[in-house]
């Protein structure tokens, strides 16, 4: 039966994946418009190229925020998807690097996401029969949610944004913890009808979309959400769905969109991940031709949710048993493999033996000198005034570098500034970062200045205490400029 299956079924694979652009320095640059008109420079001068981007690329989109890029791929067999997504980072690169720029692929930018912007990579199932007939409801039902069953080891398996505004979160997804948008789906069902209502509200509004269905027919749709929202964990894509954007495509279009994947760095491994999920999908038909009814996993939820605080090493306790996340991860792969092997698919990366993108990758250093003065940021208490512990040097606006004696009182605004440091491929990719150096500094009057973790706190006040001093200033006619805190010049 296994063997009849994978003979029977034509497996196509298709990626969306968002990507960072970056300036020399690792922050994130605001310049996507540039990027592309880089590369339609870049298609209309070399032919070689623009063959290329045809062959596999459906195109480009823009996302959200202006230094975020999206490419997409055509759909793909398991051996060539590789190469769609090679091409797909490569060309977004060199349209970058024309601006001495980078591409970073991550999920969150380690600084300066907070928590968006974030990228994600989206990949797309279609099955259809090799005899040219197209995949049933039926089919795409059981594919849908025998996959969604596993939802918490791919998110074990893919979890890797474990930095969010230069600290660690203690989610091993960040991008999944913090996400406004991925929203959970339901248990596909099939539904028959002539009309389907799907509301949905838009700014506390109430509101419906109605779907017919052809004149004088009923049809059959596919519903994972009432409100044919798209945005969720798991969704079948396509004309039969309640998806409006849908509505207009064509039936062999229909596929099976899982989005909870944070980017992962080397493309062996992406690649192994869909050959995962392409094996649940051909496992799913397998089951399905075997007559196994398909439930919802009981406490998938939590499951899920353990897999985005813990990634592989989750462990969850139900009705007196754990559930040790890599062990049913592993399971889950040894199953996968089994319908792989027949076409000659084999998995390349560590991720065969349950290795998770976090291990395989390694996390970023943070170094932080004060631990206290984060924590002041944290608090958003940023107005301070300070006690120097040692002279120190101010940096003045005016560029001219000025000696501050130790015992010094200071008042100003307490920020923070990173120094980052990242392994990058020789075409401009940055694929994950390995150090952050941050350093605290305060704004004041005269200049900046470096602060470390010996100096002393005095005062600590939030913005709307410090605009209470303000006003009570004002109102009692007490504001006027001081003598300047700095006066001995530092000779260079």
């Amino acid at each position: 039966m296994l063997e009849e299956t994978t003979n029977k079924y034509d497996i196509r694979v298709g990626v969306e994946e968002e990507v960072f652009i970056v300036n020399d320095l690792g922050f994130l640059s605001m310049h996507s418009d540039s990027v592309m008109k880089n590369l339609v420079s870049m298609l209309e001068n070399e032919s070689d190229i623009l063959d290329r981007a045809k062959k596999y690329l459906f195109g480009f989109q823009w996302e959200p925020h202006p230094s975020q890029v999206e490419y997409v791929t055509r759909p793909y067999s398991l051996l060539e998807i590789k190469k769609a997504i090679h091409f797909g980072r490569e060309i977004l690169a060199k349209g970058a690097k024309l601006l001495n720029h980078k591409i970073y692929i991550g999920s969150l930018h380690p600084v300066q996401s907070k928590p968006n912007p974030m990228c994600g990579t989206h990949i797309s199932i279609s099955v259809n029969r090799k005899n040219g007939k197209k995949a049933k409801i039926k089919e795409l039902q059981y594919i849908f949610n025998h996959i969604r069953n596993h939802l918490p080891e791919i998110i074990a398996l893919t979890a890797n944004s474990p930095i969010c505004e230069g600290e660690y979160t203690g989610f091993a997804s960040s991008r999944l913890f913090y996400s406004k948008v991925l929203s959970d789906s339901s248990l596909a069902v099939i539904k028959r009808g002539s009309i389907f209502p799907v509301p949905h509200n838009k700014r506390r509004i109430s509101r419906y979309t109605i779907i017919f269905s052809k004149f004088h027919k009923s049809s059959l749709r596919l519903i994972a959400n009432p409100k044919g929202e798209r945005l969720l964990d798991i969704t079948p894509r396509g004309p039969l769905t309640n998806i409006v954007e849908d509505l207009s495509k064509k039936r062999n279009e229909s596929r099976i969109e899982i989005r909870v994947i944070d980017n992962q760095p080397d493309i062996k491994y992406l690649a192994d991940i869909i050959k995962i999920i392409s094996g649940l999908a051909l496992e799913a038909l397998d089951n399905l031709a075997k007559g196994h009814k398909l439930k919802e996993r009981e406490n998938l939820r939590k499951l899920k949710y353990a897999a985005i605080r813990d990634g592989i090493n989750a462990r969850v306790s139900i009705d007196s048993k754990t559930i040790i996340l890599r062990d049913a991860t592993k399971e889950m792969i040894d199953k996968a493999i089994q319908y792989l092997e027949p076409m000659g698919i084999k998995l390349e990366t560590a991720l065969k033996e349950a290795k998770s993108a976090s291990e395989l990758y390694s996390i970023p250093r943070i170094e932080n000198p004060s631990e206290k003065l984060g924590l002041y940021i944290k608090k958003g208490k940023t107005y301070l005034e300070i006690l120097t512990h040692e002279s120190k040097i101010l940096k003045t606006i005016s560029g001219i570098p000025v000696l501050v004696p130790e015992n010094t009182k200071l008042f100003g605004k307490l920020f923070a500034d990173f120094k980052l440091e990242w392994i990058e491929s020789p075409q401009g990719i940055i694929r994950s970062f390995k150090r952050i150096k941050k350093n605290y500094w305060l704004a004041t009057r005269d200049g900046y200045i470096r602060l470390s973790n010996n100096d002393k706190i005095l005062k600590a006040r939030n913005i709307v205490n410090q605009l209470v001093c303000i006003f009570e200033s004002i109102k009692d006619k007490k504001l006027k400029r001081t003598k300047p805190l700095v006066t001995k010049i530092w000779k260079v």
